[in-house]
């Protein structure tokens, strides 16, 4: 039957991560009690037989899954017994967690179940059930547990089960296929369609990666104590909702408020039960639906609840409507994030019932799988026990830190419910005293108390102290003078004369002079007669510096004649005549609340806005740098920056401050890097501020920073690059953060390798900063917010503009009487309590419902070589938004390739539409980079970046032949067409899938389809499928063909006189029913034209072995007919076709007969192993089955792709052979040989060869499964060891090495092609005295080594000195295997007792359902018979001993090889 439109969702998305467990779903069930194992096991039969949803399987079938119902045994229920461990609970618990992991193959698997039931202790067990999603979901599972309860209780006390359920899944799925069809499935589709027409913001989508990589999840618990819950329900009972619209109106508040948005969706279970019988039927119902709300941050808790349930109410009409569908009409196809990416159900299924005698307690697992940012599950399991909230979260979205954050904010909300339900949004917050005080800690710890006195004291006061204590020392210098502390003070008390004498009134004196040392004067002059100054840089336009006079109503401009700017309305003086006269100047007070300067930056209007900034504030940034980044007499700082732009104030003061010295790099300096670079090296500084331009500009013409250097690097975010390159040989690298309103730089932080360049560090001295929302609460560590500052380097705000002082300098909601200035950066703490930056908030833009930072696609942009800087905006085109890039680049780039390696770097969402190279960045005045231009700038073209031109037009063509088969449509497909757009739906994918895998020989995936869902991308991963070592090519014409490695072995090995029969490969089979003959004949020989190899001989020319391919009319196959009546002449006939020698050169090499004897009929089969691998006999088998019964049906099958001459060639092109043989004798060498066992010298070589069986019970070989899994490996590497194992500690050598063999068949294109393709390799372990845990290790890792190579080269040493041969056969054709697949009869396999050996020593392990068998075969001739029984049943004891041991086989294995062990070992060798 078709699956359900549930079981569909479930289907495909498990489809997109086929070996990952994210719909693996169960729990551990903790028993306290005795329990009766064989009254259990009978009460699991029932439950399972009770349900079909548990007997559910589902197959293919003709590019269509269907569900279908096993009716054969149920699945075992296991048992384990971990009650003799040295602590039982935590080796039961690491065993179901890891159990839990393993995922189910939904199209393999015929059971999608499983319990185990596991005893802890003697009267403390486990039931550890596991199920797929597929076939129930949480209302089934608590369903199954009342029943196993009520089953057992029943059959202990009644013997026998008194309750049946007549409620099939099969009834809601003939629900749901009516539903299809119907008009309200229909009118489900429109509502969602139009509720989601445009779509919510997308949260937690910061981590995420293009590639969908393997989603990894963790589980976080939070305990709710019953009164505290009861506290919950009662509020809910007070005013009308239910605790789950209560938890999801505390969710959609906290995660609206952590995230910033009023928009968001959670996805929400849908029961989807809608009838009685529904209710009690275990199946897949449930469905997951988006519920999307928009919160009003003036309502209350209670109203946003409210809200809730009445959203809730309208969505559920419509809640069957899958939400698959939905994502395939809105075209969101693999980005379900979009919708929602949290998830909330709340559980309260009934689990208070008891195995008799016992106290049960359900405990769900997580599957550690979680592809959602987080699931939150609230379990309320009994009225009476504590809640449990289970968080699973995505490893990519959260780490510890975050999650326990976000946990226990949300316990906050919920013990605290009653208290906050009728408070409005705004004014809620999420975070407890200890939070908030945490917060505050990170600004308090920087807070230094200040000296004693010093609240009074400004700069200037600081400044004579400099002057009194060291008056010559050079203080200013630049090129053309060195000013000492004297000096500097005489000639700026010259001016601060001027200025008190002449123009007494004025509050505010405009500077407009060029760089030099008496420019600094000239400052600390206006400083010293208490007034401001005001900067203008005589590179500024005209007209902004004359806007700037007449805002600030200066009345005096200080200038220089060298100046030729002419500005009007305002008194000008030349600095010259002022310091032309020698005045005394007697000082006057100036105060730290005085103003200081008045610095001009840019505005939102386009005209600057004048910051005001007092004494105070600049003497605290000054004494913070002074300290951190530090500042010392000894210092020389050197100083680049334009005094209108506000860091120039630390450069020319913090030196003077500290003592040290002052250089002023003159304009014409630095408009010639190279001059730049001169005068650095000139003047040798130890300090240097600049933006992060400068130094690249530096860099570029090949400065290098001197060792002793110290950088203040700031005003502009610096790179990863530029970081590595300063790095290399400065001392000391320092990145500045801070506004001009708060006084310069408020943080820093020390740039070390690693650092990122977003972490702008720590406040200075005396600063707050805090990451608040928009209504101004307190956002926790790790969430983006606004970047607001306070303290004392606050402005005193915008000079003669009170109003927008007002609305950017706020009210401190944490402080009484301060201020905050809100800086219009985004940012959040970091655990460390450091901020990290994130770009301005106008920077932060949605595109597609993503909220994205630019500077974060600039980050990645910078990262591509060649690209020395860039710039992202935002543009609006045909009225949406569109990322564009500007690109700096120091060499040529192509612009398609920078936009392919963005798409691996990024989302798609986030990789720029219109990408273009640009000259220079447009600057502002202050030299940033003048983004508005940018953005308001016409495009160079209004054409998107296009991807390269593929380079296979001839498969473009065909897979849009496929397209236009699957989609059953005649329209033209285009190179952007996207698959689902055009009408793809989940069901056409897996069409899709077979066909283009069978077209193009390739292993597509649904996922990568999802992912690259345009023609475009999927051409481009066929392509990489390709050109990989995947694909194989028809080979050209070659004269001569070569034979591959191994097909060489055995051709040398054949020559050997008596040796080709033992390359024989011979079956047997039993006839049950009537062969068609002919049919038969026809059939083989069908194969035998369609397959090269069955037609190949082998020549030797020029001393080269090569394939001779003969054409199909050449070839004559007929098959042989005889018939004998004793089991003398049967014996005979079958001995004589196992030992026929076949002629390698001329004669068709297979052969079959038909032998009838007596009234029975027998087939057997005869080729030859340079042809044909065991793989290959189930092939051929499966190919004669096939075309026999399609003969019969009139149909003909197609030939095979590719042949084995075309694998030979390939192997050729994509194998190096001299790597091949170098690994193989550097692995052999100084190998000494000793036989294992005791061998026989024989007169002449033989290659007959007995075969030894030894089966291995039930109980040995579950208990060798079950010790594999414990030991996390597979069967075979544990026999494989185990066999080592032996042989080490019988022999005494440590160094053993055995042959063991590889299917060869790597390749996608062999996997169903007949040929030998099986290498042989070497397997040497080297042991010492390790536990069988480290030598199974060391097996593991030796063995995936040597299978990387190919077949071994060094076919002497196999032969002198290795002995064994270890194989595990795969179980398709092995013991009392049946064949009934042929129309009219079914053949038996007969095993062999005598065998021809082509290796002295060969132990196969055969796996049947069941059971193990170990098959040995050997040379008679080399060894007695009784040594190799002796050997072989030692090696079964050892097996089984190991297998009762389980989880003691660690250490405990040894004790079979001592003395007093029962077994004796001591046998002849």
């Amino acid at each position: 039957m078709k699956l359900t439109l549930p079981q569909l969702d479930i289907f495909f998305e498990q489809m997109l991560h086929p070996d990952i467990p994210i719909y693996n779903i169960g729990a551990k069930i903790e028993i306290k009690g005795e329990i009766c194992k064989e009254t259990f096991t009978k009460a699991y039969h029932e439950m399972i037989r009770q349900h079909d949803a548990y007997r559910s399987f589902f197959r293919e079938n003709e590019n269509e899954v269907r569900r279908y119902i096993y009716e054969g045994e149920p699945r075992p229920l296991e048992w384990v017994d971990f009650s003799e461990n040295t602590d039982p609970v935590s080796a039961a618990e690491e065993y179901m967690q890891e159990e839990f992991l393993i995922p189910f193959n939904v199209l393999e698997d015929d059971y999608l179940y499983r319990f185990v039931l596991i005893k802890a202790a003697g009267d403390h067990y486990y039931l550890f059930s596991v199920y797929h999603h597929i076939i129930t979901d949480g209302w089934g599972t608590s369903l199954m547990f009342q029943r196993l309860i009520k089953n057992y209780n029943d059959i202990l006390k009644l013997n026998a089960v008194q309750d049946q359920y007549p409620y099939e899944y099969s009834a809601f799925a003939a629900h749901d296929e009516a539903y299809r069809i119907s008009d309200e499935f229909s009118r489900d589709q429109q509502y969602w369609a139009e509720r989601f027409s445009s779509l919510p913001q997308v949260i937690f989508n910061g981590n995420e990666t293009k590639d969908h990589r393997v989603h990894i999840s963790d589980r976080k618990e939070l305990i709710v104590r019953r009164e505290d819950y009861n506290r919950f329900i009662e509020l809910g009972k007070k005013h009308n909702f239910s605790t789950f619209h209560g938890f999801l109106g505390l969710f959609f508040f906290y995660f609206g408020r952590i995230n910033q948005s009023d928009d968001l969706a959670i996805g929400i279970p849908v029961l989807n039960r809608n009838t009685k019988a529904f209710k009690k039927t275990v199946g897949l119902f449930m469905g997951v639906s988006p519920l999307r709300m928009n919160l009003n941050d003036e309502n209350s808790l209670l109203e946003l609840i409210e809200n809730t349930r009445k959203q809730l109410m309208s969505d559920y009409r419509y809640q069957k409507y899958p939400l698959g569908k939905m994502i395939s009409d809105l075209k969101l196809f693999n980005e379900k994030n979009r919708l929602f990416n949290i998830t909330f159900s709340y559980e309260k299924h009934n689990y208070a019932d008891h195995f008799e005698g016992t106290e049960t307690t359900v405990i769900p697992l997580t599957n550690k799988s979680e592809r959602s940012a987080l699931a939150i599950y609230v379990r309320e399991f009994d009225d009476h026990e504590d809640i449990k909230i289970d968080f699973d979260y995505n490893t990519d979205f959260f780490d510890d830190y975050s999650i326990e954050q976000c946990v226990r904010h949300i316990e906050h909300l919920i013990v605290n419910i009653e208290a906050l339900a009728e408070e409005s949004l705004k004014k809620i917050s999420f975070l407890s005293q200890e939070d908030k005080e945490n917060l505050f800690s990170f600004n308090e710890r920087f807070i230094s108390a200040e000296e004693k006195g010093s609240t009074e004291k400004t700069f200037l006061d600081l400044f004579r102290e400099n002057v009194s204590e060291s008056p010559d020392k050079t203080a200013i210098a630049d090129s053309k003078f060195r000013l000492s502390y004297a000096e500097v003070d005489t000639i700026s008390s010259r001016v601060a004369y001027y200025l008190l004498n002449n123009h007494p009134d004025e509050k505010a004196i405009a500077v407009l002079l060029g760089r030099s040392a008496h420019m600094v004067c000239t400052l600390l002059g206006i400083m010293k007669a208490g007034k401001a100054y005001i900067p203008l840089d005589p590179e500024f336009p005209v007209n902004r510096l004359q806007y700037i006079l007449k805002n600030s109503q200066a009345g005096l401009l200080i200038s220089e004649e060298p100046i030729s700017i002419h500005l009007t309305g305002i008194e000008s003086v030349f600095l010259q005549n002022i310091l032309s006269k020698e005045e005394d100047f007697v000082q006057t007070v100036v105060k730290p609340e005085d103003t200081v300067y008045i610095i001009y930056t840019s505005g939102s209007t386009g005209n600057p806005k004048g910051v005001e900034i007092g004494h105070a504030s600049l003497l605290n940034l000054l004494q913070s740098i002074s300290q951190k980044p530090g500042v010392h007499p000894e210092d020389t700082f050197y100083s680049v920056t334009t005094y209108s732009f506000d860091i120039s104030i630390l450069e020319f003061f913090t030196p003077l401050m500290s003592g040290a010295t002052l250089y002023m790099a003159g304009d014409k300096t630095l408009r010639d890097p190279l001059s730049t670079i001169k005068e650095i090296l000139k003047v040798k500084p130890s300090i240097i501020q600049a933006t992060p331009s400068f130094f690249k500009r530096l860099l570029s013409l090949g400065w290098k920073p001197d060792s002793e250097l110290k950088i203040l690097c700031g005003g502009d975010l610096i790179n990863n690059d530029l970081i590595e390159e300063l790095l290399i040989s400065c001392k000391e690298l320092w990145n500045m953060y801070g506004p001009t309103e708060t006084t310069i730089w408020s943080s820093v932080k020390k740039i070390e390798h690693g650092t990122s360049p977003q972490n702008i560090g720590q406040p200075i001295k005396e600063t707050s900063f805090y990451i608040l929302d928009a209504n101004l609460n307190l956002l926790p560590v790790n969430s983006l917010g606004d970047i607001y500052i306070g303290g004392k380097g606050l402005a005193k705000g915008y000079y003669h503009n009170e109003a927008l002082s007002l609305e950017k300098f706020v009210k401190n909601p944490f402080r009484e009487g301060e201020l905050i200035y809100k800086t219009g950066d985004v940012g959040q703490w970091n655990e460390n309590g450091e901020i990290i930056f994130l770009g301005r908030s106008d920077h932060q833009v949605k595109i597609k419902g993503y909220r994205i930072e630019l500077g974060d696609i600039e980050n990645h942009l910078n990262t591509i070589e060649n690209i020395e800087d860039s710039v992202v905006v935002v543009k609006e085109i045909e009225g949406e938004n569109h990322l564009v890039a500007y690109l700096k680049a120091d060499a040529q780039i192509e612009i398609s390739g920078v936009h392919e390696k963005l798409q691996g770097m990024l989302p798609y969402y986030m990789v720029p539409h219109f990408i273009f190279t640009i000259e220079e960045f447009p600057l502002t005045p202050n030299k940033k980079i003048d983004r508005q231009l940018l953005s308001s700038k016409e495009l160079p073209s209004d054409e998107p970046v296009k991807n390269h031109e593929i380079e296979d037009p001839q498969l473009v063509q065909q897979l849009k032949k496929i397209w236009k088969d699957v989609l059953n449509t005649k329209e033209d497909i285009q190179d952007e067409d996207n698959f689902f757009e055009l009408g793809g739906h989940s069901m056409l994918v897996t069409k899709l899938i077979n066909r283009v895998n069978r077209k193009f020989s390739v292993h597509l995936s649904m996922k990568e389809v999802f992912e690259n869902p345009d023609l475009y991308s999927l051409c481009q991963v066929l392509l990489q499928e390709q050109n990989g070592d995947s694909g194989i090519a028809h080979a050209p014409y070659q004269e001569v063909i070569r034979v591959t490695p191994a097909q060489n072995n055995i051709w040398l090995a054949c020559q050997r006189k008596g040796a080709s029969p033992s390359y024989n490969m011979f079956m047997e089979f039993d006839v049950s029913g009537t062969v068609d003959i002919v049919l038969l004949e026809k059939a083989i020989r069908h194969i035998i034209a369609a397959n090269e190899i069955l037609r190949t001989n082998f020549i030797l020319k020029d001393e080269t072995v090569s394939q001779k391919i003969n054409s199909a009319e050449h070839i004559h196959f007929a098959l042989e007919i005889n018939e004998v009546q004793g089991e003398a002449e049967y014996r005979e006939i079958v001995d004589a076709y196992k030992s026929y020698c076949f002629d390698l050169e001329q004669e068709l090499l297979l052969k079959m007969m038909i032998l009838k004897v007596g009234q029975e009929y027998k087939i057997l089969f005869l080729t030859h192993h340079i042809i044909f691998d065991g793989i290959s006999t189930g092939l051929f088998i499966k190919q004669l089955v096939s075309l026999y019964n399609e003969f019969a049906a009139h149909r003909v099958e197609l030939m095979p792709e590719i042949q084995f001459r075309d694998y030979a060639y390939w192997y050729y092109q994509n194998t190096d052979l001299e790597k091949n043989d170098v690994f193989w004798k550097d692995y052999t060498k100084a190998y000494e040989y000793d036989s294992f066992l005791k061998k026989e010298s024989p007169a002449v070589d033989s290659y007959e060869g007995n075969i030894l069986t030894i089966p291995l019970d039930q109980e040995v070989s579950k208990g060798l499964t079950d010790l594999a899994k414990e030991m996390k490996t597979t069967p075979y590497l544990l026999m494989l060891t185990s066999l080592l194992v032996f042989l080490r500690n019988i022999s005494g050598k440590t160094d053993i090495c055995i042959a063991t063999v590889d299917s060869g068949r790597s390749a996608p294109q062999v996997q169903s092609l007949l040929g030998v393709f099986i290498k042989s390799i070497l397997l040497r372990v080297k042991f010492g005295e390790e536990k069988l845990g480290e030598m199974l290790q060391k097996v593991t890792e030796e063995f995936l080594e040597v299978t990387k190579y190919e077949e071994v080269s060094d076919y002497s040493f196999v032969k002198n000195k290795v002995d064994i041969l270890f194989v595990a056969q795969n179980p398709e054709f092995s013991y009392h295997h049946t064949i009934s697949d042929f129309a009219g009869f079914s053949l038996e396999t007969v095993p062999q007792n005598t065998v021809y050996n082509k290796f002295p020593f060969i132990m196969n392990v055969i796996s049947e359902p069941e059971e193990i068998h170990l098959e040995i075969s050997y040379n008679k001739s080399l060894y007695k018979d009784h040594v190799i029984k002796d050997f072989s049943q030692t090696y079964a004891e050892f097996l089984k001993y190991l297998s009762a041991l389980k989880a003691d086989a660690e250490s405990e294995y040894k004790n079979f090889f001592y003395s007093n062990n029962p077994v004796d070992i001591d046998f002849d060798f």
